[in-house]
């Protein structure tokens, strides 16, 4: 959008702009790097990440233009619980399973082969939401999981959604003011959460959980430890 467009027009171009990018198909060109591995789309999309994109510098860069300035980390800790402790066991025993896979039962700390890109100023790109997580793993460059925080809908955000994927399931919490939809494409899982503050303000919380690309992670980070321990076994028998 141009500097020099009437302020009126410039409004309401940002507001169709968000209507339309926010979990968009990726219609952008800048999708391209999802477009080279030869398969469909993926299921889920946030602008220009779905599951078969893969992180590269251009793609850091996309985000960027739209989503503002970034922080990277990489190795992480990976913990896909959502509203409470115990929820997936509840709701999503499946992804439950990959979230037990992915952490030590004992509490230690696991960090995994990944990088995290994190948005906290997208508001001055004129995207409605706080803070913005996306993990890749190092291992495929793919999309592992995406959560997304902000206080009030205002971009209408969760009816897009269901223009988007089509109803929802929702899952009944017996709390006042405490809401979760949920969505599921090719095992995937899209959930969106509306959960109150200590005043009692819902604040929503979304999260993409890619799971085909974390079983993946998972399966790949099992055959790297048998490697590295059959190495081990190796240079102790050669050791004496």
């Amino acid at each position: 959008m141009h500097s020099k467009t009437h302020p009126i027009i410039t409004l309401y171009a940002i507001s169709v702009a968000i209507l339309l990018m926010t979990f968009a198909c990726g219609e952008q060109q800048k999708s391209a790097p999802a477009k080279k591995t030869g398969q469909s789309a993926g299921t889920f999309t946030f602008f220009d990440v779905n599951s078969q994109s893969r992180f590269s510098k251009s793609l850091r860069r996309d985000l960027k233009k739209i989503l503002g300035d970034d922080a990277i980390e990489s190795r992480n800790v990976i913990d896909l619980e959502a509203i409470y402790k115990g929820f997936l066991k509840n709701y999503f025993p499946d992804v439950d399973a990959i979230n037990r896979q992915l952490n030590s039962p004992l509490g230690e700390r696991i960090d995994h082969n990944t990088v995290k890109l994190m948005y906290r100023y997208a508001r001055k790109k004129n995207v409605p939401f706080d803070y913005i997580e996306i993990v890749f793993s190092k291992y495929s460059d793919k999309p592992l999981l995406i959560k997304i925080r902000f206080k009030t809908d205002e971009a209408d955000t969760v009816n897009n959604l269901e223009l988007k994927y089509g109803p929802p399931k929702s899952i009944d919490l017996k709390t006042p003011k405490t809401k979760a939809l949920f969505w599921r494409k090719d095992e995937d899982l899209l959930l969106v959460s509306m959960v109150p503050d200590q005043i009692g303000i819902p604040r929503y919380r979304i999260a993409i959980y890619y799971t085909q690309n974390l079983k993946e992670l998972i399966k790949t980070e099992e055959l790297e430890n048998k490697a590295k321990q059959q190495q081990k076994t190796k240079s102790g028998r050669t050791a004496f």
